[in-house]
């Protein structure tokens, strides 16, 4: 996704409405079964402050993941505020600010941005509910379904001697 700035990045205070639903197809982290194929949606505002060009707006983007205890397929939705500046490589600005993505020939391009916004707002585990039991690490039963017979009696070796602690 780019943006053509060339109209506001010689007017301090100048701004440019974006908007774009896309399907990205280079969205796809590493190690990660998470599917992006409804596409992305971004509308917001990007304003020239003092030669900083700066976005604020609004991520949308649906995607399909399974549960991280039974594995069931979900739906979800993500909602992301965005709030970035943009600097333009040329410039003899000092830039200190790792948050600070570069721009040149008055192009922005926004594909990372989207990808650095979406991956650190995804949900480290993702759940079909609290409630979910996931699989027994034993016998492999879905504990959504039925319960099983295996019985919980590994012990970690650090804690042998206080198993018989409170039988006395």
């Amino acid at each position: 996704m780019k943006v053509d700035i060339s109209s506001i990045v010689s007017n301090d205070g100048a701004s440019l409405d974006i908007e774009f639903a896309k399907v990205m197809e280079n969205l796809k982290f590493e190690n990660s079964d998470i599917l992006f194929d409804k596409g992305v949606n971004l509308k917001g505002r990007l304003i020239n402050i003092n030669g900083v060009i700066n976005l604020n707006g609004c991520l949308k983007v649906e995607y399909e993941v399974e549960c991280s205890r039974c594995l069931k397929n979900l739906n979800r939705n993500l909602k992301v505020m965005l709030n970035e500046n943009f600097v333009n490589t040329n410039n003899n600005v000092d830039i200190d600010d790792e948050d600070v993505y570069l721009y040149e020939n008055n192009q922005i391009v926004l594909d990372e941005v989207v990808t650095d916004n979406i991956l650190l707002n995804l949900p480290v585990k993702q759940v079909c509910s609290d409630l979910c039991k996931g699989f027994c690490s034993r016998c492999g039963t879905n504990l959504n379904k039925k319960a099983c017979d295996c019985k919980d009696e590994e012990i970690n070796p650090q804690m042998e001697k206080l198993r018989d602690y409170f039988k006395q």
